[in-house]
């Protein structure tokens, strides 16, 4: 039995989706099974268990574990990123996981300037002087994500904007992300490694804007801001302030060539290139 968390989500739902299709068992973590969306419905119809856990009540977690070997470890973007994997690792620990996947970020470090990137690295810490084999995924940023979240400015105004200048980012698509997860987690051999997951080539924001204007037969142009501009249209858009103050210096790191790729872990690992920015600009529209 594999436990995975991340679901509905949008590396957890492909990761589930493969587990699925290889025939394996497993059992979705989620917060509040009675509001489910048709996603975990739809998982659940297709073999999998659907069991009640919240990374931030530890009481909630051993019974997640009852039969499980391995788990796949992804907690949403918060300031208690150390505290809910350290709780969960605990629990897993306690009730006898052999294995944990844990999703981390690219530039996770004690060194880091970026806050959730240094929580992420004292959770790999955590999991690391368990006694769980440890299997930590470092993606960079997401290539769909990414692409959802400009496309209402890219549509209605042909523009998108960001900070982050001329830096270069391989977006790495998600599903290359679930592909890898389901290796890691139903392969031997891939103990006590990290994997830093990138797309096949760092891209410009203007030559991203090339690509989606490609695909959307009209001008598509990247307009760089300021921090501080980027920040309130962030607040605007409803994002807590510590978000866009990340997201901020996410593009800052980027800006200057940090935790932006591109590596060859998914070509070793998955024996083919890890897909492309206009791969993930086509499955965003199909």
């Amino acid at each position: 039995m594999i436990l995975v968390t991340g679901s509905p989500g949008n590396i957890g739902t492909p990761l589930a989706q493969h587990l699925l299709r290889q025939g394996r068992k497993i059992r979705l973590m989620v917060r509040n099974p009675k509001k489910q969306d048709q996603v975990v419905a739809d998982l659940q119809s297709h073999g999998a268990e659907i069991v009640q856990g919240d990374f931030a009540d530890p009481k909630s977690l051993p019974h997640c574990f009852t039969g499980a070997e391995s788990a796949f470890l992804l907690v949403p973007v918060a300031q208690e990123t150390a505290e809910w994997k350290g709780n969960f690792v605990r629990i897993a620990e306690q009730n006898g996981v052999k294995r944990i996947v844990n999703l981390s970020v690219s530039g996770a470090s004690s060194t880091t300037p970026i806050d959730l990137f240094r929580m992420h690295w004292e959770a790999e810490q955590t999991l690391e002087s368990s006694g769980i084999a440890w299997t930590h995924l470092q993606p960079t940023d997401l290539a769909r994500f990414n692409i959802r979240s400009i496309l209402p400015t890219v549509e209605e105004q042909g523009a998108f904007y960001s900070s982050i200048g001329q830096g270069r980012v391989a977006l790495v698509d998600e599903e290359d992300v679930a592909e890898v997860a389901a290796a890691t987690l139903t392969e031997n051999g891939h103990e006590g490694n990290k994997y830093v997951l990138t797309g096949p080539k760092a891209m410009s924001y203007p030559e991203i804007a090339d690509a989606l204007a490609k695909k959307l037969g009209k001008a598509v142009k990247y307009v760089d801001i300021d921090p501080a501009q980027a920040k309130k249209a962030m607040i605007a858009a409803g994002l807590p302030g510590w978000v866009a103050d990340f997201i901020n210096d996410l593009r800052e790191l980027e800006k200057s060539g940090g935790a932006s790729g591109p590596t060859g872990d998914i070509q070793r690992l998955l024996g083919r290139a890890p897909r492309s920015l206009e791969a993930s600009i086509d499955a965003v529209f199909a």
